[in-house]
C-alpha cells in the first residue's frame, strides 16, 4: 500500500487540529478555531496563509471571480473548518469546488462543532490520474421531460435549453461560492447557446391602478421566464412567493429558482 499524498505534513496538520479541539471544544465561532489552528500550526514550524484569495476559472476563463480560502498549509494542503452538528455532503462538494479552483491536491474538511473533531481527507479529483476528470459531486444531470410533462410545460423550449445551461455551470463550479460567481458564469453560458437575457430590469409595481414604484428583476430570460440565483444551503419558501409577486408585478407567467448552494443541485419552477 503507497503512501498517502503529503502523508507527514497531514499527521502534523491533524495533531494540531486535535489540540485546538481538546482545548477549546465545541462552542465558540469558526473564527475563533481559525486563529486557534493558524497558531497551533505556525507554532509548530508550517507555512500558514489564512483568507487566502484564488482566482475561480470557468472553462476557457482564467478567473471569474475569486474565492477566499480558511487556511492553506505550506502552499500545499487547503483546510475548511466549519462549525456544525455534523459535517454534510455539501461541506464535502464545496471544499472538492476549492481545491479544484485552486489547483490543489489535498483539503481537509474540519468540524469543530461537535463533540468530538471531525476530519475529512480530500483528494482533487482532477488531479489524480487514476479517476476520470468528474467532480466527485457531480451527479445531477437535466433529465428530459417525459411526454406528459411536456404538454404541462410553460415555454418548453426555452425551459430545456435554459436548465442545460444551469446545469453546465454547476457541473463545472460546484457549491460553495457567491451568487455572483454563478451568475457570471451562466452568462457566459446563456451568450454561447444564444439565449436574450436582461439583469436588474426594471419593472412597475402597480397598486389601485396606481404605478406607486419600480422594482428591480434579477434577471429575465428571453423576454419570458423570472430566473432568481441563489447559493444558499437550501431552497426556502420565501423565495417562491417573492418570485411570484414578481410574476404578477410583470405580467409574465414562468419563474425559475436556481440554488447552487446545494448538494444535488436544485431547480424549482414557479408559475404566477
Amino acid at each position: 500500500m503507497g503512501k498517502l499524498i503529503y502523508e507527514d505534513l497531514t499527521y502534523s496538520i491533524r495533531g494540531s487540529l486535535f489540540r485546538v479541539h481538546n482545548k477549546l471544544g465545541p462552542a465558540f465561532r469558526e473564527e475563533t478555531y481559525k486563529q486557534a489552528v493558524k497558531r497551533d500550526l505556525l507554532k509548530v514550524g508550517h507555512g500558514v496563509e489564512a483568507e487566502k484569495e484564488i482566482p475561480i476559472p470557468y472553462k476557457n476563463y482564467p478567473a471569474i471571480d475569486t474565492y477566499r480560502l480558511d487556511v492553506l498549509v505550506d502552499e500545499k494542503v487547503l483546510l475548511e473548518l466549519k462549525r456544525f452538528a455534523e459535517i454534510h455532503e455539501r461541506f464535502v462538494a464545496q471544499t472538492l469546488s476549492a481545491l479544484h479552483a485552486g489547483n490543489y491536491r489535498v483539503g481537509m474538511l474540519v468540524n469543530f462543532g461537535g463533540a468530538s473533531l471531525q476530519v475529512r481527507r480530500l483528494v482533487n479529483p482532477f488531479l489524480n490520474p487514476g479517476r476520470s476528470k468528474v467532480h466527485q459531486f457531480d451527479k445531477t444531470r437535466p433529465q428530459p421531460f417525459n411526454h406528459a410533462e411536456l404538454s404541462k410545460i410553460i415555454h418548453k423550449d426555452l425551459c430545456y435549453s435554459l436548465y442545460g445551461c444551469l446545469y453546465e455551470v454547476y457541473n463545472h463550479l460546484g457549491p460553495g461560492f457567491r451568487e455572483i460567481t454563478y451568475q457570471r458564469a451562466l452568462f457566459k453560458e446563456l451568450t454561447e447557446a444564444g439565449i436574450r437575457y436582461e439583469t436588474e430590469k426594471e419593472i412597475p409595481v402597480v397598486f389601485d391602478d396606481a404605478v406607486i414604484d419600480t422594482h428591480k428583476v434579477e434577471m429575465v430570460v428571453d423576454g419570458k421566464t423570472i430566473l432568481h440565483v441563489k447559493g444558499y444551503s437550501e431552497l426556502e419558501e420565501r423565495w417562491k412567493a417573492c418570485l411570484k409577486s414578481e410574476l404578477r408585478a410583470s405580467g409574465l407567467e414562468l419563474g425559475i429558482i436556481a440554488n447552487f448552494g446545494t448538494f444535488p443541485f436544485e431547480v424549482e419552477q414557479v408559475l404566477a
